[in-house]
């Protein structure tokens, strides 16, 4: 059986450097189709080994039908890692499965408080300033900007088993950076949404409208976790 030892967070940047990279240079070398020394040739090789873990994304991960989530990792996920605007995070368990079960993506962001009620405001505050609620235009939060099980590896991992992953590395950069609230925009299904809602996530402000899919912005207080 699966337990928490089992599991492997591997930075998505490291992941793409053993698994892809590291892999497809040797190779390369070898059968000479990249001169190290010319420019032209290596920014190709780059171009070829960024489409490599496109493919990979594509063949090996299912997120339950959730296109914009699988086309995130295949096309973008790297490049926001690339240019530090998010962290995202492969899981494995290697001495158990060869599956990849899981991916999510941390980041920082600003939440706007001025288009908020007050009953709103203070929930996503700290009590000893729940008080000045109306005086607070802004909050910094931890953004869970992606987080999706691999149904492919469904029987393996539980939705469960990965946010309490997430959780757990949160808690952690949380010891060196701070900070207090964490939050996420889900789909806008009710099961979704009962799912966070386990975890002690509440709802705020108004529905996100994409071209596929709307989302309920949500919020932890992680304070309420450690009473």
């Amino acid at each position: 059986m699966l337990t928490s030892d089992d599991l492997v967070i591997t930075p998505l940047k490291q992941f793409y450097k053993d698994v892809i990279f590291n892999t497809m240079w040797k190779n390369w070398i070898e059968d000479g189709r990249l001169n190290p020394s010319d420019e032209e040739s290596v920014e190709h090789f780059k171009g070829e080994t960024y489409l490599a873990l496109s493919n990979l994304v594509l063949k090996e991960f299912e997120f339950n039908g959730n296109q914009d989530m699988l086309g995130y990792f295949s096309k973008s996920a790297l490049k926001d890692e690339l240019d530090n605007k998010t962290r995202s995070f492969v899981v494995e368990a290697p001495s158990f499965s060869d599956d990849l079960l899981g991916v999510f993506s941390l980041s920082l962001k600003v939440i706007k408080m001025d288009d908020l009620p007050n009953s709103q405001k203070k929930r996503l505050l700290t009590r000893g300033k729940r008080s000045a609620a109306k005086h607070i235009s802004e909050i910094p939060a931890i953004l869970i900007a992606q987080f999706g099980k691999n149904y492919n590896a469904d029987r393996i991992i539980s939705g469960d088993d990965l946010m309490h992953l997430v959780l757990n590395q949160i808690q952690e950069a949380r010891k060196i950076i701070g900070g207090q609230t964490i939050v996420l925009d889900s789909v806008n299904q009710g099961k979704v949404i009962h799912f966070y809602e386990r975890f002690g996530f509440t709802k705020y402000g108004t529905l996100i409208e994409d071209e596929n899919q709307s989302y309920q912005p949500m919020a932890l207080d992680l304070s309420k976790l450690e009473n």
